[in-house]
């Protein structure tokens, strides 16, 4: 029974925020501040505040994993500390949007979705690791050109 206006949650977001493996959001990049820090919801953070660590891990598409510190202010919980490279290395914009999925430890696995055609962002899974990514228009950035299809782990 949903209790609509009481404070109280209901058994079923009782029993999804404290017994479900996996916790997933959308978040929409809206804002030219993204780039530098990224609010994760508010929902999620009132549910999930006490149980985050200082540090998590996301993992982009292609596997490659990028640590990222937490910060809260103002009862708002953060993405900071690494979040520029992973903004970077995936060549977010403003209007892409990303899909996380909260293993409820310290880890968030990633889809990064382009926010003009609604479809995945194919470059978002040829980036090598931290640093390094396979450009769009088809070069490399970064070592290990000559490797590049051997290295990529794609999903199947």
């Amino acid at each position: 029974m949903f209790q609509m206006g009481s404070g109280r949650r209901s058994r079923e977001e009782e029993i999804y925020w404290n017994h479900f493996q996996f916790i997933h959001f959308t978040l929409f990049l809206s804002t030219t501040h993204f780039q530098q820090q990224l609010a994760l919801p508010k929902t999620f953070s009132d549910n999930l505040k006490k149980k985050l660590p200082e540090n998590v891990t996301l993992k982009g598409p292609s596997g490659v994993v990028w640590n990222i510190g937490l910060t809260t202010r103002n009862d708002t919980v953060y993405f900071m500390d690494g979040w520029q490279r992973f903004v970077k290395d995936h060549s977010l914009k403003e209007n892409d949007f990303l899909v996380f999925k909260y293993n409820g430890e310290s880890l968030f696995e990633v889809l990064i979705f382009n926010g003009e055609s609604l479809c995945e962002k194919a470059a978002s899974y040829f980036v090598l690791e931290c640093g390094q990514a396979h450009t769009e228009q088809g070069g490399n950035k970064g070592k290990n050109s000559n490797n590049f299809f051997e290295e990529v782990n794609t999903p199947s």
